[in-house]
């Protein structure tokens, strides 16, 4: 096995998913290196195989397993003993894959998970210490990390969960086993910086270097960044032209520098749900996560006009927990 990388492009038969694989197959996916391949995978098939770049699933098909769907894909990939390093993704979700490729030359340990959005809490894994995953926008894992995986995440193969909180589960409890100190799994986590394209009006009440709000128009603003969401917070239906859009002004972009990530990666920030938005991970530290816990329950919203995400007002209340 050498260093090659691999994308893997989580997506479902719908049309409009569908749609979504070929828009990233015209844009950011039509030019990489040859140290990259580019597959996807979706379920309800009658039985799995691999056909060119497109990985077929056995399992259901629909949100409540996508944890089997993404295990079965992933068993497949690393049956072909081909990849180093395997970059899951979301259809909505646009990478700079110069700057993957730089990061993972310069920067990547085989033996940390790095997420494009570190979440936390609501759908967590489970209460502290297990309380922090990468959200299933963008992670990279190593091949060490993925048979790790495979090995320890059977026993959770048949449950309605979805496969970004089952993985930070599966990985944080095997590193807590390892070390045998609950909160050294941490060091197996990092944050690398993601950008929204026209997803959010305005910024993060935190004021942290985080996953920061779009700028639109600002070629060298996004080429810092190896991912960019294309989705409206909490609504679908314009990251097609968005990816476009942003594949149109990206695609003859210089080369990306590091610094940024680099930057970034000192302190990066934690999504915790939808009442308070973003923090740092030092911070995320220090606040009482059943505190946190029941107030975010007691605030979560159940639609976009009720939402308190990026109000100055939750950001506050955060800080009165200390």
């Amino acid at each position: 096995m050498n260093d090659r990388i691999l994308i893997l492009i989580m997506s479902c038969r719908e049309e409009f998913f569908q749609n979504e694989v070929k828009r990233i197959l015209e844009t950011w996916g039509s030019k990489h290196s040859q140290n990259v391949d580019i597959m996807y995978y979706d379920g309800n098939w009658p039985e799995g195989g691999i056909e060119g770049n497109h990985i077929k699933s056995s399992s259901a098909d629909n949100l409540d397993y996508t944890y089997l769907k993404t295990y079965d894909a992933l068993a497949q990939v690393m049956q072909l003993n081909k990849y180093k390093w395997i970059f899951r993704v979301n259809t909505s979700t646009y990478v700079n894959i110069p700057l993957l490729e730089k990061f993972i030359e310069c920067v990547a340990d085989e033996d940390v998970l790095y997420a494009a959005e570190l979440y936390s809490l609501t759908e967590a894994p489970c209460p502290e210490p297990l309380d922090i995953y990468a959200r299933g926008n963008a992670f990279l894992i190593s091949s060490k990390m993925a048979y790790i995986l495979l090995h320890e995440g059977i026993n959770l193969l048949f449950l309605k969960v979805v496969d970004d909180v089952c993985i930070g589960n599966v990985l944080n409890s095997y590193y807590i086993k390892q070390s045998n100190q609950h909160d050294k799994y941490l060091k197996h986590i990092a944050g690398i910086p993601h950008a929204w394209y026209k997803a959010v009006e305005q910024e993060f009440p935190c004021g942290h270097a985080l996953s920061c709000y779009g700028k639109a128009g600002d070629m060298n603003y996004y080429n810092d960044f190896i991912t960019v969401q294309t989705k409206m917070y909490r609504r679908r239906g314009e990251e097609d032209a968005n990816m476009q859009a942003l594949w149109n002004m990206m695609k003859d972009a210089p080369e990306p520098s590091l610094d940024v990530t680099l930057k970034y990666m000192k302190n990066p920030s934690v999504f915790i749900g939808s009442a308070l938005g973003y923090i740092s991970l030092e911070e995320w530290k220090k606040v009482p996560k059943n505190v946190l816990y029941s107030y975010e329950m007691q605030n979560k919203a159940i639609d976009d006009k009720q939402n308190p995400f990026f109000s100055q007002e939750a950001f506050d209340k955060l800080h009165s927990f200390k």
